[in-house]
């Protein structure tokens, strides 16, 4: 396995790891403000003590980009994007893994732990051939990304 080098602990509620390999694995938390973001990741971990995930737009009456729509969508099962996006309901970290949100909820202090031996268990498989089946997987996502709203 390559060196398992960046850690980012850009605050008390989110953590980054990366592995330095031509193609990498991102494995992140929900984030403040961040919940786009953390769609992003492959794999999503949140911390159980306190936080949440909301998409508030529909709450401040902010509608979603075509870009966005289809990340939530993409990434998100359907009943749960539905939810989220009409009601922008919090939620927590256990709600979140039962609603396909994110894939695991751990305790604060393991999540580096947590995040590592994923990213660890990952490592082998990341090479050039990843990224061309990131991009085949994701292929309608990128499209809707890239259409610019005004």
């Amino acid at each position: 396995m390559e060196e398992l080098t960046e850690v980012d602990r850009g605050g008390p509620d989110s953590i980054t790891l990366r592995a330095h390999i031509d193609e990498t694995f991102t494995i992140g938390p929900k984030v403040h403000g961040g919940a786009m973001l953390a769609l992003c990741a492959d794999h999503r971990i949140m911390r159980t003590e306190r936080g949440f995930w909301s998409l508030p737009e529909a709450a401040l009456s902010m509608p979603f980009t075509r870009g966005m729509a289809s990340l939530v969508r993409t990434r998100v099962p359907d009943a749960a994007a539905t939810e989220a996006m009409l009601t922008s309901r919090r939620y927590g970290a256990d709600d979140a893994v039962a609603a396909g949100i994110v894939e695991e909820a751990v305790a604060v202090d393991d999540r580096v732990t947590r995040a590592a031996e994923i990213a660890e268990q990952r490592a082998p498989l990341a090479n050039s051939n990843l990224g061309a089946i990131k991009k085949g997987l994701r292929q309608p996502l990128l499209a809707d990304l890239a259409v610019v709203t005004p």
